[in-house]
Parts: structure tokens; sequence; C-alpha cells
């Protein structure tokens, strides 16, 4: 059902078994509950062993004629009046996560006004403000909300891994250091960030189409275990993944809100809901 079913609806007849003729593209695991990966196969050859490449492949990109891939925002310089809410009111409505699932809830609560915070934040309740820039056709369009349960305690961080179109999203709770941690995240032409006291803590760079480096896997793998160590530094739980929640935060597909480059998405109602009102 995982690999032979699906390769042969899509009509992919040398991939999805483990037999003759087949390729052998192999993922060998010690068992299925860690799940701990001891090799990985490609094209029947042994290309990674206990967690190192054996055999690391050259990456030659054709930058000419990958520039739109290679340059693949579209976005001007972010200002504090970007995040600005354009939306007023005594009511704020906020998008809650649920701890281990990407089904949100919505909660109508009083707008929060708390010194030193961005309008709409309440550190006491984990809300943190958020933010979606559209980052391909200059639009310029920007989607403003409140996210809750989300256990940053201080700054804000920003991916452009936000699914399905990938955008820039960021989420913090201040402006100054969203502002810092969207532009970052541009500068480097996709990738993620975390940005704190007015400065930048940790990065990661993915220059192709915002989604991929072209570093080794090694030195990516690095540069995310020390975003994730300094998230946890500033009080972030070990077991939440800041970014993996946040690449799905703005996916108008899955009940009950999202947030998106036109505002909060009501996905049973396929409509725009405002933040504040």
């Amino acid at each position: 059902m995982a690999t032979l079913v699906p390769a042969q609806y899509f009509g992919f007849k040398q991939r999805g078994a483990v037999a003759p003729g087949y390729r052998a593209d192999l993922v060998v695991v010690s068992d299925l509950e860690s799940f701990m990966v001891e090799q990985v196969y490609k094209n029947g050859t042994l290309v990674a062993e206990h967690g190192k490449t054996l055999k690391p492949a050259p990456l030659d990109i054709d930058r000419v004629r990958f520039s739109h891939v290679m340059d693949s925002f579209d976005l001007d310089e972010i200002t504090l009046q970007d995040l600005e809410l354009r939306e007023s009111g005594e009511q704020e409505r906020v998008i809650c996560l649920n701890r281990g699932e990407l089904l949100t809830e919505e909660k109508i609560i009083p707008f929060q006004r708390h010194p030193g915070k961005a309008p709409g934040v309440d550190p006491e309740h984990n809300i943190v403000k958020l933010a979606v820039f559209e980052r391909h056709h200059h639009s310029g369009h920007v989607g403003i909300g409140f996210l809750g349960n989300f256990s940053l305690k201080c700054g804000a961080v920003a991916s452009s891994i936000a699914h399905d179109s990938h955008n820039l999203i960021v989420a913090g709770d201040n402006d100054t250091d969203m502002m810092l941690a969207g532009n970052t995240v541009r500068k480097n032409k996709g990738g993620l960030a975390f940005v704190a006291d007015g400065q930048v803590v940790a990065e990661l760079a993915l220059p192709v189409a915002g989604l991929m480096s072209t570093e080794s896997a090694e030195s990516v793998a690095a540069k995310m275990q020390a975003l994730n160590d300094a998230l946890k530094a500033h009080g972030v739980a070990e077991d939440i993944g800041i970014f993996m929640t946040l690449a799905f935060v703005s996916l108008p597909v899955i009940p009950k809100l999202r947030l998106n480059t036109y505002g909060i998405i009501d996905v049973a109602q396929q409509k725009v809901v405002p933040a504040v009102f």
C-alpha cells in the first residue's frame, strides 16, 4: 500500500517493490519503532550508512538556465508598516494549534495589549503574531493573524517552507524581530531564521526555490541542529518542531483556520474572516 500500489497507479513500472528488474532505491532501518536509518541505497549502490554520506554527489547547477529557481524571492524588503494590523476592534480571532496535530481550532478572545509586545500578542497564553508574505509575483499581499499554543517565548521565526504555496511565513511576539527574521530569509533567497532581541540567533539558507540548499547534507543538518538548539535555549520545548509546525499553518485545506496572503481562512467555509473585529 505504501510503495507498490502508488507506483503502479502512477505508472512507475520500475519502482515500488524489492524484486528483479526494479530500481534498488532502498532505505534500511533497524526496526519499525525507532525507525533509525542504517543504510540508504540508490540504484543498487550503497550511498549512506550510519548517518554518513559515502559518495557525495557533486552539485552542479546551471544558474543561468535555472535563474528563476535560484532567485525566487520577488518581494520588497519588509518594513514595520507591512506588519501593521489593518483591522480594528475589541476582539481577536486566534488560530489555535493542537499538540501533535495539524488540525487547528478557533478561539475568540478580547484583543490583547501587553507592553513591549505587538498588539494582539499574549505571552502568558502563548499567542503570537503571524504574517504571511506573497513572494512569487510581487503582489504585495500580506496576511496578518494570531497563532495560539505556539511555544515561542520570545523573538520571531521565519520560513519560506510554507505548504503549499511556499510564501514567506513569520511568527513572533514583536514586529521588530518579525521584520528582521523575514528580511533575513529574504536576503538568503529562502530558508529559516530565528531572531531574538534584535539579533539573528541562527539561520539556514535555502536558496534553491526557497526550499533546498546547495550545501552538503551534513552542513544542512548541523545548521538545522543549531537552529533547534537556539530555540531550546530560548524556552521552546525540545519535542516541539517549530518550523515543521509553521510549515502547515498557511495550508488552507486543513480545518479549522489557516493564514495565507489574503488573511485568516475559515477552511470549512472557504472564506476570509477578520483577525480583529
